[in-house]
Order: structure tokens, then sequence, then C-alpha cells
């Protein structure tokens, strides 16, 4: 049986993936490397320091889902219209972290999404929400810059 947030998380997987300065044919040239790795809900640390491989990279999560009523207002409709929250974590690598090149992977970021912002027809629209620089444990260096953004889809009520 499919599952809609799963194919919905599975597109937006796909499109971060494209994030690459040299990519596949088909896919437009992007300034960072930052889709080279997808984590989907990374929970520790990304501990670069002793692994360098790890960067750049994305983390990638849909943390929350909220129903947002029927569509059009019709509360007899068994559809209902659901924004689901993601949060994409894009860290750079240890020789690109500079606030010069998260904004660059921010700007990278919002414009591969607005060249599918239903992905693939899954969703009737993508909204931007925050951005903010991400720094290490320090503080004194930009490590990349979180993303979070709301797609929003109708679907049947009580059906995934």
């Amino acid at each position: 049986m499919s599952n809609k947030q799963q194919d919905l998380f599975n597109a937006v997987k796909a499109g971060f993936a494209t994030l690459l300065s040299s990519p596949t044919p088909g896919n437009p040239a992007y300034t960072s490397n930052v889709g080279q790795k997808i984590n989907e809900w990374q929970m520790t640390a990304i501990d670069a320091a002793n692994d360098s491989s790890l960067l750049p990279c994305v983390c990638l999560s849909d943390p929350r889902e909220v129903n947002l009523g029927a569509p059009n207002g019709n509360e007899r409709s068994s559809t209902r219209q659901f924004a689901v929250e993601f949060e994409a974590a894009l860290f750079l690598a240890e020789t690109d972290q500079t606030a010069t090149a998260a904004r660059q992977a921010k700007t990278d970021a919002y414009a591969m999404i607005g060249l599918n912002q239903t992905w693939g027809g899954l969703a009737d629209r993508t909204e931007p929400g925050e951005a903010q620089f991400l720094s290490q444990k320090e503080g004194n260096r930009i490590t990349g810059v979180l993303i979070k953004f709301t797609v929003k889809i109708n679907r049947k009520t009580w059906k995934a």
C-alpha cells in the first residue's frame, strides 16, 4: 500500500540529492555540493573531525504534519489539506565553511525547490519557512544552514 508522506519524503530527498556542482545529465549545476550525501533523520552529531568524508551532506527530516482542514471550507468533504513540515540541514565541506558558502547553499536549495514545488505532482505547493546559519559547538565558524519549509498536500482523512 502506498504511503503519500513516504513518497513525498523520497521525492524531497531525491531533489536535495541533485544539489551538485557536477550534476547528472538533465539536472542543473549548482554551486554547492551538499547533495553528495543525504542523511534521513540524523539524530547524532556528524563527526567530521574524525571522518571528513561525512561532509558535505544534507540531514533531512519531516518532523511534523498539521491538519489544515477541508479544502475550500467544505467540512463535509472526506479530503483534508495537510502541511508536512520539513527541515533540511545543509552541512558544508570543511574547506567551504563560510557565511558566503552557506548563503550559496541556501540559494541552491531554494532554486531546486522552485523548479518543482509540487514534487512531481505529489503536493499542491511548497512554502518557505525559516532559514538560519548553523555553527560548530564553539560558535566560531559557520558550518551550514538549516532550512525549514512546508509542503501542502491533500488526502483523504485517516489515510496515510
